[in-house]
């Protein structure tokens, strides 16, 4: 059986105590539904290429299951909201599907087309 895992992402907050609620709220969500929070991106104001962070954690996850001869797993992106993602799921979707904490929404990524679909808990 593949694991459920999630790879929490975020914008640096200005302050911490803002960035430690989010990434806990991160944490609740993951639990929820059932996926292990097994990181969480946190990208600073001059941090280059957020987005494409994002990607390289996802991939490192893919490279470390084939190294162990494990099928890629499935991932599940969660964010507070769709801000975090330049309001642009399908860039997220392309590799993963993706979950909003506010408004708590999914985000699937449609096989054929790789077109994000929004989807109402």
């Amino acid at each position: 059986m593949t694991r459920r895992i999630a790879v929490g992402y975020m914008l640096a907050h200005a302050t911490p105590a803002r960035q430690s609620y989010a990434e806990q709220r991160i944490r609740s969500v993951a639990c929820k539904h059932g996926f292990q929070l097994v990181r969480t991106v946190v990208i600073g104001p001059r941090m280059d290429r957020p987005i494409g962070r994002l990607l390289d954690a996802i991939d490192c996850l893919h490279a470390a299951a084939a190294a162990r001869g494990r099928p890629k797993p499935s991932v599940l992106v969660i964010t507070p909201d769709l801000e975090h993602v330049d309001k642009r799921p399908a860039t997220i979707c392309q590799v993963a599907d993706l979950l909003t904490v506010h408004p708590e929404r999914l985000w699937t990524r449609e096989r054929s087309s790789g077109q994000a679909i929004p989807v109402d808990l």
